[in-house]
C-alpha cells in the first residue's frame, strides 16, 4: 500500500513538472526597447507595466525590457518594430518613414497638461488618427506615455533670455524631425538637426550653443554637467507611444489582447495625472544644481505659441500635404473642443 502511494505521488510530481514546463514553453516573451536610461521615469514605468502584464496574464505574456538604446536608437527601434525584427518599442514616430507622422508633435497642440490628455489620450479623434498611421506601419499603439513639455537647454546663459521678442543668435540642436526644427526656427534660433547621442559632446565642445527637444527631466539627468540654463517653452509635449508589432499582437489571444489594452489605458491615465508634478520636480532639481530655469509668463508663452504656429504650421502643411494636414487639424480641434 505504501509503495503504491509513493508511486502515485511520484506520478503526480512528474505531471506537475511537465505541466510547468509546458506552461513555460507557451509563454510569449516580447522584447521591449526604449532609449532612456534606467533611472528615468520611462524605464521605471516600463518595468511596472511589464510586471502588470505578467501578473494579469498569469505569465502567458511577458515583456523583457532593453533600456538605453541597447537594441538600437529610438529611430532604429521604431523601424525594426515596424518590420517585425523587434516585438515592441517605447518611442516616438519617425517621420522619415512617413512624413504624415510629423503631425504628432506640431507646436501648439496643447497649452497645458489637461489639453495634452485631451489631444493624445485614448479615444480622442487626434489619437485615433495617429493610431491609423501606426497601423499603416504595421504597429498597434497600446497607449500614450507623457513625460513633460520640451524646452531649450543652453551651455551658457544667453543675453536677454527673458525677452521672448529678442533676436537669438544661438545655434540650437533639434531632433531629426521637421516639426521640431521649424519650431526652433520660429523662435529665432538657428536650428540644426543632430542625433541625441551627439548632444552632450556638441554642447561640451561648443559645436552647438543649446539643445531643443528634451524636457527638464532628461536635461537634468543627462545634460546638467554641460548646461547652465533651461527654458521650458512648453510648446510641444514630450510624448512617447507603447507600440507593438501588429503581427505579434494579432497572434495573442483575444483575452490577452484585451488585458494589454486595459493595462495600457490604466498606465496612460496614471502618467497623465503625474506629469505636471514631475515637471515641477525636475525644474526645481535643475535649480538645485545651480542652473537658471527661466520662468515664462502665460502672456509670453502665448506670444511664443503664436510665433511657432504661424511659422511652422504652413511649412508642415506643405511638407505633409494639405489634405492630410487639414484632416489632422480638424481632429485636433475636435479633441480639445475648438469650434
Amino acid at each position: 500500500m505504501l509503495r503504491k502511494s509513493i508511486s502515485t505521488l511520484l506520478l503526480l510530481a512528474v505531471i506537475v513538472i511537465f505541466a510547468g514546463a509546458h506552461t513555460a514553453a507557451e509563454a510569449t516573451i516580447l522584447r521591449l526597447s526604449h532609449h532612456r536610461p534606467v533611472d528615468s521615469y520611462v524605464h521605471k514605468d516600463a518595468v511596472k507595466f511589464a510586471e502588470d502584464v505578467k501578473q494579469s496574464t498569469d505569465g502567458r505574456v511577458q515583456f523583457k525590457i532593453y533600456p538605453a538604446s541597447q537594441l538600437g536608437t529610438a529611430e532604429v527601434a521604431f523601424e525594426r518594430t515596424s518590420m517585425g525584427a523587434l516585438e515592441s518599442v517605447i518611442g516616438y514616430p519617425v517621420s522619415e518613414i512617413d512624413p504624415h507622422l510629423d503631425i504628432y508633435v506640431m507646436p501648439g497642440l496643447a497649452n497645458n497638461f489637461t489639453e495634452v490628455e485631451k489631444v493624445y489620450g485614448h479615444g480622442s479623434p487626434f489619437r485615433k488618427l495617429l493610431d491609423d498611421l501606426f497601423l499603416k506601419q504595421n504597429m498597434y499603439a497600446l497607449f500614450t506615455y507623457m513625460t513633460d513639455f520640451k524646452g531649450v537647454a543652453f551651455r551658457n546663459i544667453p543675453q536677454n533670455i527673458d525677452n521672448v521678442d529678442a533676436k537669438r543668435p544661438e545655434k540650437i540642436r533639434t531632433p531629426v524631425i521637421d516639426a521640431y526644427r521649424f519650431t526652433a526656427e520660429s523662435l529665432g534660433y538657428h536650428g540644426t538637426t543632430l542625433p541625441w547621442s551627439e548632444v552632450f559632446t556638441g554642447l561640451q565642445t561648443g559645436v552647438i550653443d543649446g539643445a531643443y527637444g528634451a524636457g527638464s527631466e532628461q536635461t537634468c539627468q543627462q545634460l546638467r554637467d554641460v548646461v547652465k540654463c533651461f527654458v521650458p517653452i512648453n510648446l510641444q509635449a514630450d510624448v512617447y507611444f507603447y507600440l507593438i508589432n501588429k503581427d505579434v499582437f494579432d497572434k495573442l489571444s483575444k483575452e490577452d489582447q484585451a488585458l494589454l489594452r486595459n493595462i495600457g489605458i490604466k498606465h496612460e491615465k496614471a502618467r497623465f495625472a503625474q506629469a505636471a508634478a514631475d515637471q515641477k520636480y525636475w525644474d526645481d532639481k535643475l535649480r538645485g544644481y545651480g542652473k537658471k530655469v527661466v520662468v515664462i509668463s502665460n502672456a509670453d508663452r502665448e506670444v511664443l505659441r503664436k510665433k511657432a504656429m504661424s511659422y511652422a504650421w504652413p511649412k508642415l502643411r506643405k511638407e505633409i500635404g494639405a489634405e492630410f494636414f487639414d484632416k489632422a487639424v480638424e481632429a485636433w480641434k475636435k479633441s480639445i473642443n475648438i469650434k
